[in-house]
């Protein structure tokens, strides 16, 4: 498995909402050759509401620039944290 992100991270309302630009790569692939490796490009946003401490919520939305037929595409993801 490789992965990589590239992300630029903005305040939009201080420390409360944050937006996010990304571009993720990766491949799960034995051999890396360029047919294989799968890209995508997206925005989202972080809400660090102050009854969760400093976790915050993570709301992004992505879109494939490269895949399989095969792959199952998912264009909303939600989560709770840093670790995405």
């Amino acid at each position: 498995m490789a992965s990589a992100t590239a992300e630029l991270n903005f305040p939009v309302a201080e420390n409360l909402l944050r937006g996010v630009v990304f571009f993720d790569a990766g491949t799960v692939n034995r051999e890396l050759q360029a047919g294989t490796i799968r890209t995508s490009v997206g925005f989202g946003f972080r809400l660090t509401l102050p009854f969760f401490g400093q976790v915050p919520i993570a709301l992004d939305f992505g879109f494939p620039i490269t895949k399989d037929r095969q792959d199952e595409t998912r264009f909303f993801s939600f989560s709770l944290g840093l670790g995405q």
